[in-house]
C-alpha cells in the first residue's frame, strides 16, 4: 500500500551545496512542490523556504486496555542503624576530602611562595634564638650592656 503524501512547508538551512543537494534529491523523487529564493545567513549558510510532499502521519494504533495483575506494594525498609552508618561514612568522606583539598592548597601556596616562606622562617628562627639566649641570662652576642663584648 502506497503512503498518502501531503504537502509540508518548511525552511531549509545549511550551506548552499547542502541545500542544493536536498532540493535536487526531492525533485528527482517528485516530492518538490515549490521553493523560494535563498536568503543569506551567517557563517556561509543560506535559508530557503520549500514545500515538499511528505508521507502523512499514520494514526496511532490504539492499545487494548489491559490492567496489570494486582500486586501488593512492596516497601523498601531501611533500619536506623543502616542510615546512621551511611551518614557517618558520608561525613567521614566529606571531611577527608576537605582536609585533602586544604592540604593541597597549602602545598600549592608554599610552592608558589617558597622564597618568602624561607625568609620568614629564618627571621623567626633568629628572633627565637635571640630570645632563648637572653632568657638564659647570658650574652646573646649582640653587645648587651655590661657585657664588654
Amino acid at each position: 500500500m502506497a503512503d498518502q503524501l501531503r504537502p509540508v512547508r518548511t525552511c531549509l538551512i545549511g550551506q548552499p551545496s547542502e541545500v542544493a543537494n536536498v532540493l535536487r534529491s526531492a525533485q528527482r523523487r517528485g516530492h518538490l512542490v515549490e521553493y523560494g529564493e535563498p536568503r543569506p545567513m551567517s557563517g556561509y549558510r543560506v535559508a530557503v523556504d520549500v514545500t515538499l510532499m511528505q508521507p502523512a502521519k499514520a494514526a496511532p494504533t490504539p492499545r487494548p486496555a489491559t490492567r496489570p495483575a494486582e500486586r501488593p506494594a512492596q516497601r523498601l525498609t531501611v533500619s536506623g542503624r543502616t542510615c546512621a552508618r551511611v551518614g557517618a561514612v558520608t561525613s567521614a568522606v566529606g571531611v577527608l576530602g576537605g582536609l585533602t583539598y586544604g592540604a593541597w592548597v597549602v602545598v600549592q601556596w608554599i610552592a608558589a611562595h617558597w622564597l618568602q616562606v624561607v625568609g620568614v622562617a629564618a627571621a623567626v628562627l633568629m628572633v627565637a634564638a635571640y630570645l632563648f639566649l637572653r632568657s638564659r641570662g647570658g650574652c646573646a652576642g649582640l653587645h648587651c650592656e655590661g657585657c664588654g663584648h
